[in-house]
């Protein structure tokens, strides 16, 4: 499952065909969770789970089905974090939040329980007991046909099977009520004297402090009406149960009093949330279509809905039974009110299309090459032309026009481009030359006959200051400058 409301439709779905004896439940519920899930999946076994999972889609062609697991197995093997500019590449398992991290931990607990050779229901004779298993990434919901002690043994047969593949399930709590997500699980008639069903309350943290959004804050004022809203629309979707929905929901409205929101806004959104949930209970039982109104906000509008609302009886004798609902675009934000045109955030692109700032007596305009793309060691990279000498935190690229190859640096600055790079200019003498890898290299190959004019450069990406380390390096991969280039001379240096 994807989110809560999947969870729930699930439960739906199996209190569908669930029975219970009313006088004994012989069931209990268990969850179960995955001991450091990310650092415990081996690339290679995701990387099988994936060719598992692609064999049996229908959807995607072979080219399409071998480029993305091209793409999977590059971004298992070779991903890194920058911490206080020090790159480091993982020893272990997948990296947490890495781009595609969640989806290859879905696919490779899929394959693990349910592959079709050696699927952990042929393994585990205990398995039998299982009615019902539901997973949200390594957190696990289901229902057991048996005892607590059967449990304790079935869990060492799963963690006995699954510690080839370098998982264990560390944490598990079995039992008539569990809590799951944002929800509490448990067995309770739907109406006195009915079956038992799987019932679904709020989940409340114990550490949960109940705070809201400070009414008296600078925020746009419909965000805190919507604030109450989406707060009593989430217990009304959690709790299955009418008579523990309003015990919530009174417990959300003193919070909310507590924390400075008006009573009457709270009382009047309540009673507007359990209008709704009655009208969509009709609708179930008689379904009407739906008139849709696409308008612009306005501060009338809350009115003219009150208006259609009491006229619902007209409406019906004049067009028939109608659920008539009015979209509307979101309100201003902070950032919509400071600014109402985005044109003017956008840095303006010269006419002429060059790096070049056009300042007079600008000494690095005359070394800015004048195309859109550069080409170094093979590699092309199309430059930005949204970017000159005076832009700050880039990536640049400098060539020295005097070799035919192997001549190419690429640096990073926070500053101006033009300070760093008459920072490199100040270095072209005999006692400093070891300071800058452009000089260095005039030094060695050309004895500093070579000066700064002679490079020409090139600035191929901007970027935040956070990025800079990454996005260097990445370009020194790119243009095999470590290699084939002038950086290997920083490298000598700072040996």
């Amino acid at each position: 499952i994807l989110d809560t409301s999947a969870f729930l439709s699930s439960i739906s779905d199996f209190n569908e065909t669930f029975e219970t004896p009313n006088a004994v439940n012989p069931y209990l519920m268990f969850t179960i969770d995955v001991k450091a899930l990310y650092p415990s999946i081996n690339p290679e076994w995701a990387l099988v789970a994936l060719e598992h999972a692609l064999g049996k889609n229908t959807t995607l062609s072979d080219s399409q089905k071998e480029m993305l697991h091209s793409f999977t197995n590059h971004i298992l093997f070779n991903q890194f974090v920058n911490y206080k500019g020090v790159s480091y590449k993982g020893k272990k398992g997948m990296a947490t939040g890495g781009s595609s991290s969640r989806q290859c931990a879905d696919i490779f607990l899929s394959w693990l329980i349910f592959r079709k050779d050696n699927c952990m229901s042929e393994l585990i004779s205990l398995w039998e007991n299982v009615i019902m298993w539901i997973r949200f990434i390594d957190d696990v919901f289901g229902i057991w046909a048996a005892t607590k002690e059967s449990f304790e043994l079935f869990m060492e047969q799963l963690n006995l099977n699954c510690k080839h593949f370098g998982i264990e399930y560390d944490k598990w709590e079995i039992g008539s009520s569990v809590n799951f997500l944002d929800t509490t699980c448990y067995f309770g008639p739907s109406i006195e004297g009915g079956p038992l069903l799987i019932q679904h309350s709020l989940y409340k943290k114990p550490t949960d402090a109940r705070r809201y959004l400070n009414p008296d804050s600078h925020h746009p004022r419909h965000i805190f009406p919507a604030t109450v809203k989406s707060q009593m629309k989430r217990i009304t979707r959690l709790n299955s149960l009418s008579d523990q929905c309003e015990k919530d929901l009174d417990g959300l409205t003193e919070d909310l009093v507590r924390n400075g929101y008006s009573a009457e806004m709270v009382s009047s959104i309540r009673n507007d949330i359990a209008n709704q949930v009655e009208g969509e209970q009709q609708n179930e039982q008689d379904p009407k279509p739906t008139l849709i109104f696409n308008v612009e906000f306005f501060n009338g509008l809350t009115e003219l809905k009150e208006t259609v609302r009491d006229l619902g009886d007209d409406i019906d004798t004049l067009i028939g039974h109608q659920n008539i609902v009015f979209a509307t675009r979101k309100g201003h934000t902070i950032g919509s009110k400071l600014v109402q045109n985005s044109q003017i955030c956008k840095t303006a692109e010269p006419n002429n299309k060059t790096q070049r700032c056009g300042k007079r007596n600008c000494k690095t305009c005359p070394a800015m090459v004048d195309t859109e793309s550069i080409t170094i060691n093979g590699h092309t990279a199309k430059l930005p032309m949204n970017v000159d000498c005076k832009t700050k935190g880039v990536i640049y690229v400098q060539t020295c026009s005097v070799c035919d190859q192997h001549n190419s640096y690429v640096g990073q600055t926070r500053q101006e481009f033009r300070e760093r790079n008459n920072g490199h200019r100040s270095k072209f003498n005999m006692d400093k030359h070891e300071d800058s890898a452009l000089a260095h290299h005039s030094y060695q190959d050309h004895g500093l006959h070579v000066k700064m004019k002679s490079f020409e450069c090139a600035i191929v990406k901007k970027c935040s200051v956070r990025q800079l380390d990454r996005e260097e390096f990445k370009f020194m991969d790119r243009f095999q400058t470590l290699t084939k280039g002038l950086n290997r001379c920083k490298v000598i240096n700072n040996k």
